[in-house]
């Protein structure tokens, strides 16, 4: 299991993450809104592997070897939580730093941010890693999932309407804090055990019907 997630976390070169730590940097001295980098940079870390993986035929040569089609996608969950924590774990570093240097007044993440982040990649880890092994194509993988983050920015911004009152003007810097209060509004009582038992039943869910289709695939 190990050997497997260190070879996805060996897939994108240290250049891509030194370029990563420089562009979370920049976009939050420019105050652009660090949540919606951080999904970005999730989505852009976690699901460019399936690419690579069909490129390289990366499943014909693991099934050839004495691993388990279950451990397979079982790694590739793994790696998508461990990217999400550390991309995290990134930002908060990169934020206590900039704000020990500068005194800039920007966005700092609270505790209920942090969860609610979490949450959110791992909620987008389980509605979008079953469609790699459902659809044999990651190029028709990708439309679909690009398909559903439109539907899902609409009813999304709706949400962010809803709780932070946009009225006739919409600043993005505003919807930093947004994302923690729909959450709340949802769940008034124990609203992030909540949110995080639902989100981690759906990603266990998640995990049994990829590998589900994963098992029926011919490779």
């Amino acid at each position: 299991m190990l050997v497997l997630l260190k070879k996805d976390l060996q897939i994108n070169h240290w250049g891509i993450y030194g370029g990563l730590v420089l562009f979370l940097s920049l976009t939050y001295l420019v105050t652009l809104p660090p949540t919606l980098l951080y999904l970005l940079s999730v989505f852009a870390l976690t699901f460019s592997t399936y690419t690579y993986d069909e490129k390289d035929r990366v499943h014909q040569f693991l099934v050839s070897m004495p691993i388990q089609r279950k451990d397979i996608v079982k790694s590739r969950y793994l790696y998508s939580v461990t990217v999400a924590v550390g991309v995290l774990c990134l930002q908060l570093i990169l934020m206590i730093v900039i704000h020990f240097l500068f005194s800039f007044n920007l966005y700092l993440y609270t505790w209920q941010d942090i969860v609610t982040l979490l949450g959110i990649s791992c909620l987008m880890f389980a509605i979008f890693t079953p469609i790699f092994y459902i659809v044999s194509s990651t190029t028709k993988a990708m439309f679909y999932i690009f398909i559903l983050i439109g539907i899902g920015t609409v009813g999304l911004m709706n949400e962010l309407d809803r709780v932070l009152s946009f009225s006739n003007s919409f600043i993005l810097n505003d919807i930093d804090s947004g994302f923690a209060l729909i959450i709340e509004n949802y769940f008034p009582t124990l609203s992030y055990v909540i949110f995080i038992l639902l989100v981690s039943i759906l990603l266990y869910s998640s995990f049994l019907v990829s590998n589900y289709f994963f098992n029926k695939r011919d490779i």
